[in-house]
């Protein structure tokens, strides 16, 4: 599986600036998951949201963690945004316009 950052306009990947604000607990927790995702193409508790966008949950000490991705294809995931329970709302809306934003730009 090929893993790749959403990245806007502006040259920031909102996926990256969330992971890199985590405890260092949590952030190694979130990156064993993905590479997880990348070596063994395991995606666990996953679902979709409709839109092509999906999410990816596990658990934390910090409590449930959501990962925010689209798949261009079967087997590219596009990290979008992350977050945890009490910001899913926000960062599903987040996530949306950034996968829309994705979409859009890579057009043929």
């Amino acid at each position: 599986m090929l893993i790749k950052e959403y990245v806007k306009e502006n040259g920031r990947c909102p996926f990256r600036d969330w992971l890199d604000e985590l405890d260092s607990s949590i952030k190694y927790r979130v990156q064993a998951r993905i590479l997880k995702l990348r070596d063994d193409g395991y995606f666990g508790m996953a679902k979709g949201l409709g839109g092509g966008l999906y999410e990816l949950k596990f658990k934390t000490l910090g409590g449930g963690i959501r990962i925010y991705y689209g798949m261009d294809g079967k087997t590219v995931v596009i990290l979008l945004t992350g977050g945890n329970k009490n910001s899913q709302s926000s960062d599903i809306n987040k996530a949306r316009r950034f996968w829309l934003d994705y979409v859009e730009s890579n057009k043929e």
